[in-house]
């Protein structure tokens, strides 16, 4: 079979297996459980085996790893999807319970098994490296969860005021992977079996620390640089673009999160999750629903976070909708801000997502983003 075939049918799994998979927190729960009480067996694999394994744990949690192509839209209609995400090109992969998922920070991403949750890496302050998390880990349903014994992928980004310098060389009770975390390239050895190896891939430092030689090997090997859908740096904030058509139906969600640099002048890419029709149809149903902010709309902002969530359909049709997390609004293609509550978050703020951008008060969703650190 050529490369294309593969592909072709890979697509048509995926989409099968969308209608199919049990997304529910529970089922998430019932999978990170058996992967904490299984033992982890060890097999060698070609990159079909990765990719397959990839895209059916991304199915299964509402994730889907993007592939090349426009799944049937008219690229010249619409904001092109650039080159893909590429299949892990690990030849070690160790078997987990669902396999794995991607996740990307800038232009890089890695891997990591479908049942990890996500947290914090380390940051500079003072002058010297520490993790500010408090031990919180964010689930797939956006809950955060107190556990050393949770694995986890995370981000430079500060979960709370609790902040721990001896981490970096204190053996961990579980596995993690730090995204841009602020750690010099090498290894170190924590101990007991416990090594956590950091390699660099363009300016973007990747740490993966466990006591499973296999694991860690897989993990590092399958850091790359990608271009998705999502632009890895924007020189300004995200605009909601798109048709305005009443019967717009779309296909599919990409959720892009991005942060002020510390210049504030652009926007980094934080974090990238590709979404189901159904996610995608709830948010266009609670858009039209909400009510506009009218006067309280914020114009001309700069700075903060934002989310940039990209709804495909078909025959070329698009619709972006732009969430300004400070104003705090979502806007329509038409401009329109809209308010940003429980019917117009819960849709696209479920996973990592949770882990990168920061409440506010007036956000009617106290149950997700970073609280506000005080």
């Amino acid at each position: 079979m050529r490369e294309r075939e593969l592909e072709e049918a890979f697509r048509d799994g995926l989409a099968t297996l969308a209608g199919e998979a049990e997304v529910s927190p529970e089922a998430v729960r019932r999978v990170r459980e058996r992967a904490r009480s299984g033992v982890v067996r060890r097999r060698r694999s070609g990159w079909a085996v990765a990719a397959a394994a990839a895209a059916v744990v991304a199915v299964g949690t509402g994730l889907s790893v993007a592939l090349s192509g426009s799944n049937g839209v008219d690229q010249a209609a619409s904001p092109s999807p650039r080159a893909s995400h590429s299949p892990s090109p690990s030849d070690v992969a160790p078997q987990v319970p669902g396999g794995y998922r991607l996740e990307v920070w800038h232009d890089v991403a890695v891997y990591v098994p479908v049942t990890w949750g996500w947290g914090s890496a380390p940051i500079t302050r003072g002058g010297h490296p520490t993790l500010c998390g408090g031990g919180q880990v964010v689930q797939a349903d956006g809950s955060r969860l107190e556990d050393e014994g949770q694995p986890y992928v995370g981000r430079p980004v500060q979960l709370s005021q609790a902040c721990d310098d001896a981490a970096l060389q204190r053996r961990p009770a579980a596995p993690y992977v730090w995204l841009g975390g602020d750690v010099p390239v090498g290894t170190v050895d924590l101990g007991d079996g416990w090594v956590r190896q950091t390699v660099e891939v363009g300016d973007v430092t990747v740490s993966v620390a466990s006591d499973d030689a296999a694991l860690r090997r897989s993990i590092v090997t399958s850091a790359h640089q990608v271009t998705g859908e999502c632009d890895p740096l924007l020189e300004s904030p995200p605009a909601p673009a798109g048709t305005t058509a009443p019967d717009f139906v779309p296909v599919s969600m990409t959720v892009c999160a991005y942060r002020a640099t510390s210049t504030h002048l652009d926007y980094d890419l934080v974090y990238e999750q590709e979404l189901s029709m159904g996610a995608a149809k709830y948010l266009v149903a609670a858009v039209d629903a909400a009510a506009p902010l009218g006067s309280s709309s914020c114009y001309s902002p700069g700075g903060g976070e934002w989310a940039l969530l990209r709804l495909r359909g078909t025959g070329g049709a698009f619709r972006d909708y732009v969430v300004d997390m400070s104003c705090p609004s979502i806007a329509d293609p038409t401009g329109t801000q809209h308010v940003l509550d429980r019917e117009t978050v819960t849709s696209w703020a479920v996973g990592g997502v949770n882990a990168v951008l920061t409440g506010s008060a007036l956000i009617e969703t106290p149950d997700r983003f970073i609280p506000p650190l005080p």
